[in-house]
Order: structure tokens, then sequence, then C-alpha cells
């Protein structure tokens, strides 16, 4: 969002070769499992995502500690919103978790959600895209990543509690091969643009003439 002639958008460098679909598909869920990775923290939004869930069928993995130092409270109103959601028997905290088991989650999962709002632009949906998982998400600038999915994976903000429900719904009801493709599709997007393989040559590009090369299409 920045105002300024020397910006160049380069990526985040997702590791696409970690976060990547398993090699074999999964077993199917008893009911579709929603998975968010993100720090417990207001910006995240887990509330919006606890509210839409609960009005679903599905199961909610909440991925993700405090941080250092911060206080319990916001995880102490999220624990009694599920409660008062009557949630409880769906849902799961699993705390901080190293890099391999959120991957082992991402391959769990039917349908991730990042709710960060505008100017956040969080590598944890790009993360559960390169995994192959339909990922809904709050932030408009996530858009051209989601081509022709757009309708069904952008929300109308990060208190959209209504909007986000339809789109766990939406997902939920598909055949799991429509969300396989719906999955691989992201996938292809987050390799072309936010790949580490391709951070190194827009690195050097820009070093070298100033500016970015053409994206290759997805």
């Amino acid at each position: 969002p920045y105002p300024s002639g020397k910006l160049r958008v380069i990526g985040h460098g997702i590791d696409t070769d970690f976060y990547a679909p398993p090699a074999a598909a999964s077993t199917a869920n008893p009911r579709p499992l929603v998975v968010q990775v993100a720090r417990l923290a207001a910006v995240k939004h887990q509330a919006t995502v606890i509210r839409a869930v609960a009005e679903t069928s599905a199961d909610l993995a909440l991925i993700g500690g405090r941080q250092p130092g911060a206080p319990r409270q916001y995880e102490t109103a999220l624990k009694q919103l599920i409660q008062t959601c009557r949630l409880d028997e769906r849902s799961h905290f699993t705390g901080d978790l190293p890099p391999l088991a959120v991957r082992d989650w991402h391959h769990r999962a039917d349908i991730a959600v990042n709710m960060s709002p505008v100017g956040l632009f969080d590598k944890a949906a790009l993360e559960s895209m390169a995994c192959g998982v339909p990922t809904v998400v709050s932030n408009p600038a996530f858009a051209p990543l989601l081509g022709e999915h757009r309708a069904l994976l952008l929300t109308g903000g990060v208190d959209d509690v209504s909007g986000l429900r339809d789109c766990i719904a939406r997902l939920s009801a598909l055949p799991a091969a429509e969300r396989r493709a719906i999955g691989m599709s992201l996938r292809r997007r987050v390799i072309c643009r936010h790949s580490l393989r391709r951070l190194m040559p827009l690195l050097l590009s820009v070093l070298q003439t100033g500016e970015l090369p053409p994206a290759p299409a997805p």
C-alpha cells in the first residue's frame, strides 16, 4: 500500500517443496475439518472463525499459541466463546507446533481460513494454499491468487461471520475431488508468485535492472 515509485513486490518466498500436498490422499474426515494457523492474537480474528464454524457441522483446529509474554486474556476469552457457541467437542487448540506438525494439519484439513486484515499479507495463508488446501481469506490482497474461485474463497472482511460461514458451508458441500482441484489451482499460483525458488531470480532482477520480470502463467 506504500505510494512509492521504488516499491517492487517480490513475494514471500514460500518453500513450496516443503509446503506441498501429501504424497497420498489422506483418510476422509468424519466431518469437514477447518484449520486456522495463526498466533493467538486479536489481529488474527479467531473469534470470527469460531462463530462461523459454530454455525456449520465442521470441526475446527486453531494452530498456534500466544506470543511469549503476551497475556492470557485473549486465549481465555476464545475458550469461553467456544463453550458459549457449544463448539467444545468439535474444536482443538494445539498451541505452538513445529513446521512439520503444522504441515501435517494442513494435510488433514478440508478447508483453511485466514482472517488477517488489510495490510497483513499473511504467509500462513500461502502455506496452506501451497499444501493444496482451499483457503478462505478476508484480505482482498489475496484476490490475484484466488482466480476464478474468488467468490468462494474471499469474505467481506475480518468480522464477516456470515460470509465465512457460507464459504465454509459451500466448500464442505463440494465433492472431495473438486476441493482438491481448487487447492491445486491455488498451489500453482503460489508457486508462480511466492515460491522460494522464484524469490532469488526476482531479487537479482531488481538489483540488476530495477524492475521485476513478468510473472509466469500459473
